[in-house]
């Protein structure tokens, strides 16, 4: 408004809108685009964290695109079997301690990266004498309970 001797500014980072007095508008105007350039690259780096990832195998990028990382919503915080029977699927051989009734089924979940979710010799694809866990830090462990000396595990 040049008769009041004002600018009006908008800002497409923020969309505010603010009004300026045309005295020292040149230095008004260079502190302000200090400011949107930080802004725009303190979310640009933001977004950049958000979404970038370490994988150490095909399986971990593929679940990374599909899912962004994200544990599917039936990953069990207590110890639970692998298979698909809702029923007798506690177990307590080894350092396993499946109490749960139903296995959890991973089948329709991890179609995409495994031919078939790995069955125990002495298993069954209802109960495949294979548990998961996941702990408060989203670390995932997978024990093989019917191991022939004792039970083993791999976190990751």
């Amino acid at each position: 408004d040049i008769e009041q001797g004002t600018v009006e500014v908008a800002r497409r980072d923020t969309l505010e809108k603010s009004i300026y007095q045309q005295t020292d508008i040149e230095h008004k105007i260079e502190n302000l685009l200090s400011q949107i350039q930080e802004n725009l690259y303190q979310k640009a780096f933001s977004f950049k964290e958000l979404n970038t990832f370490t994988v150490n195998s095909w399986a971990e990028f593929k679940d990374i695109i599909d899912n962004k990382g994200v544990l599917p919503t039936t990953s069990p915080l207590n110890e639970i079997q692998l298979g698909t029977s809702a029923v007798g699927c506690a177990i307590g051989t080894g350092t396993c301690s499946a109490n749960g009734t139903a296995c959890l089924d991973l089948t329709s979940t991890l179609n995409k990266y495994l031919k078939s979710i790995p069955i125990d010799p002495t298993g069954v694809v209802g109960a495949t004498k294979y548990t998961m866990a996941v702990d408060s830090n989203n670390i995932v462990t997978v024990k093989a309970c019917a191991a022939d000396t004792s039970t083993i595990s791999a976190s990751r």
